[in-house]
């Protein structure tokens, strides 16, 4: 009796991943299959990216280089090439360990401006969604919520939070 192989879902391994961005691996994403293609998650390629055991400076560095590049990662989803080529600029060309950083709950309450930011950044915590409202002025939020079609009153709303907020 022949033995049943189990279905393989294109299931990328998240290791090969992780080794391929520490050594640099430009050509990786490019040099994949189209299944294996499919089994490519950028969003968890780059949380696993933010957080490594070892040195304070490595640590740091790890840290600070995917927040840089995932201000606009998310803008690039249709070019999941040019993503992998920003998760390599991260590595540092040795074989580091990744430690998993799950999302944080998020608290009950939330106002208009809190809610325009977590509609651009939903995976961001309530405290990087706060840090986020605290570095940018008024102007930049007034922007953004027009962009988003925010109407007048909803525009009034988070003027008058972000003046709360001082």
């Amino acid at each position: 009796m022949a033995e049943k192989k189990k279905d393989k879902k294109y299931k990328l391994e998240i290791k090969d991943v992780l080794e391929s961005i520490d050594r640099r691996d430009k050509n990786f994403y490019s040099n994949l299959s189209d299944e294996d293609k499919k089994g490519f998650v950028p969003f968890t390629a780059l949380r696993f990216c933010s957080s490594v055991s070892g040195s304070k400076d490595i640590t740091d560095y790890h840290l600070l280089a995917t927040n840089e590049i995932n201000k606009h990662f998310f803008e690039l989803t249709s070019h999941p090439d040019l993503q992998w080529k920003l998760l390599t600029v991260v590595g540092l060309g040795t074989k580091q360990y990744h430690n998993w950083i799950g999302p944080m709950k998020r608290s009950k309450t939330s106002s208009m401006i809190s809610e325009l930011v977590r509609q651009i950044y939903p995976w961001w915590t309530d405290d990087e969604i706060d840090t986020y409202i605290r570095i940018n002025s008024v102007d930049y939020f007034v922007d953004l919520a027009e962009q988003y079609n925010y109407d007048k009153k909803q525009i009034d709303q988070i003027k008058k939070e972000l003046n709360e907020k001082g």
